[in-house]
């Protein structure tokens, strides 16, 4: 051997081994999805909760499994092309209605499933980045008794569905890098694509994702640049087609058009509070949860440049992982913020809408210290200092998690809530003429509840682009117009929080009478009608 040589340096890595020598890990991780799941299905019995938004997916779904497309039922029972939401969530619930399981079980029993899957590809993750099971544990423990994950699993929505698709394109990209397989790098194309067909920011992944494929690809330039645009080519093809076929129905690609109206200050404190509450909870200075925030993403982003900048041979595979999660996080927040600015006015932050932010910065500190810790049962000694780390949270966490998933268990939420199921206006309503008018505020709800068509009260402005609707008086005189046939009725259910963009309570009974107050809505008649539908039974 030369003088001076270093075998260390040229020495081969160790060999790596594959799926048979993590099977047991494997196992334990599957025993945490089938843990979660059950906590859902637990706390369920009246279904998972059903907002607006969860109404359009369920129409279109049920469209969709009757044969006439993804298209959902708009006021007056029109249908028209589902454009505001992507339409994978729907088809996979009208999936499960063609097999016979009925709407509301497919969405409980999706939202379960995902639940414990992304518990489980979370811990997966981060022990398969780390090589420490017991970090990957803690991952999962984190995922399963966080309000955040909680909250945003126990609805009919997206989210779920786009979290575990999200993972999916992160680790699969992160083993192309460590190395280099066509295989693992079309499996992070197809797992991004079908993200963004789930959510429309999902785009964010396509800003981060082939940033890191750029950027961290160890080879020559011209290699980093063919898998890069092959992953674009892959992942942005098919929700092309989709967009492409939303412009020939309906001249819109997404149904939001560009305009101008910035987050207020107040938004951006409602965002501090509440990443700041998953992590820290107590902290009362938005300066101050500012700055660890961005303290804590710069010394994540500066550990795992240096991780990853060590030899092959260390197992990069953590701060490959970590510097993803990064990636992505900042691109998440990018286009969540620009979207609020020049998209959708609309947008409301809470934790369903911030849960991915959560799960990459899990991703990011946990990788980013399994990282920094040796591969020997001498990383064992740090479990008390992550242990006394949790303590700090988890209790909080627990006992947050456990308020939402009790009054689940006992209320339900939203329109598959007890109250609503119950409701003796929505019995009221059944017992109408179909070919009675009927006007209200909750026209998704009554429509499933119901079964029946309604038209939806006058709007003032329009939510998504926070501008002011020109046919606002046309619209009004319509309804009044239409409340003087037979049987017609205007129902409120929300008369005294009625929606920003809707029309005033003034404006809306301008003219009418009250013929009853139920116990959740106000019902208003023309009083020139001479044919009233009949009274409700109160109770």
């Amino acid at each position: 051997m030369a003088t001076g040589a270093r075998p260390t340096d040229t020495a081969p890595n160790p060999p790596r081994r594959g799926l048979r020598g993590h099977w047991p890990a494997i196992g334990l991780f599957l025993a945490v999805a089938v843990v979660g799941a059950f906590i859902i299905l637990y706390h369920t019995p009246w279904g998972v909760g059903l907002t607006a938004d969860g109404l359009f997916y369920f129409s279109a779904a049920e469209n969709f499994a009757h044969g006439r497309g993804i298209y959902w039922a708009g006021s007056g029972g029109h249908l028209k092309p589902l454009v505001h939401f992507p339409p994978l969530y729907p088809f996979v619930l009208g999936l499960l209605l063609k097999l016979g399981v009925p709407l509301d079980e497919g969405a409980r029993w999706l939202s379960a499933a995902l639940f414990g899957v992304n518990a489980s590809l979370l811990g997966l993750a981060v022990y398969l980045g780390t090589q420490h099971l017991w970090l990957g544990l803690v991952a999962s423990v984190i995922s399963l008794t966080s309000p955040a994950m909680v909250f945003t699993h126990l609805a009919a929505m997206s989210e779920p569905l786009y979290l575990a698709l999200s993972l999916a394109s992160l680790d699969f990209l992160a083993l192309h890098l460590v190395t280099p397989r066509r295989g693992t790098l079309l499996l992070a194309g197809l797992a991004t694509s079908l993200a963004c067909l789930t959510r429309y920011v999902g785009a964010s992944l396509l800003i981060g994702l082939p940033l890191a494929l750029l950027c961290l690809t160890r080879g020559p330039l011209r290699t980093r640049l063919r898998d890069t645009l092959a992953f674009i080519g892959l992942s942005s093809v098919p929700v092309g087609l989709w967009l492409a076929r939303n412009v020939f129905l309906t001249g819109s690609a997404t149904n939001r058009s560009l305009g101008f109206h910035p987050p207020s200050p107040d938004t951006l404190r409602h965002f501090l509070d509440l990443v700041s509450a998953w992590m820290m909870p107590g902290l009362h200075s938005h300066w101050l949860e500012a700055a660890v925030m961005i303290v804590t993403f710069a010394a994540l982003s500066v550990l795992s440049i240096r991780q990853y900048g060590l030899p092959e041979r260390r197992r990069p595979l953590a701060p490959v992982l970590s510097l993803l999660a990064l990636l992505c996080l900042a691109s998440y927040l990018f286009l969540l913020t620009a979207s609020l600015a020049f998209f959708d006015a609309s947008t409301r932050l809470d934790n369903r809408i911030l849960s991915p932010i959560y799960l990459l910065a899990v991703v990011a500190i946990l990788c980013t210290l399994g990282s920094l810790l040796p591969k020997d049962r001498w990383s064992l000694l740090a479990i008390p200092v992550v242990l006394a780390a949790m303590w700090a949270t988890v209790p909080y966490a627990v006992t947050e998690s456990n308020g939402l998933l009790t009054a689940m268990r006992q209320e339900g939420l939203g329109f598959s809530s007890r109250s609503w199921r119950q409701s003796t206006t929505v019995a009221w309503l059944q017992t109408l003429s179909p070919e009675a008018v009927i006007y209200t505020d909750q026209v998704g709800a009554v429509g499933y509840l119901a079964s029946r068509e309604t038209h939806s009260v006058p709007q003032r402005y329009d939510p998504v682009t926070a501008t002011l609707r020109g046919d606002y008086e046309q619209q009004l005189q319509t309804m009044r117009s239409s409340l003087q046939s037979p049987g017609a009725a205007l129902v409120l259910f929300a008369s005294t929080n009625l929606p920003e963009e809707a029309a005033t309570l003034g404006d809306l009974t301008s003219g009418l009478i009250l013929l009853a107050a139920t116990s959740d809505a106000v019902i208003y008649v023309d009083p020139t009608n001479p044919i009233r539908p009949p009274l409700p039974r109160l109770e």
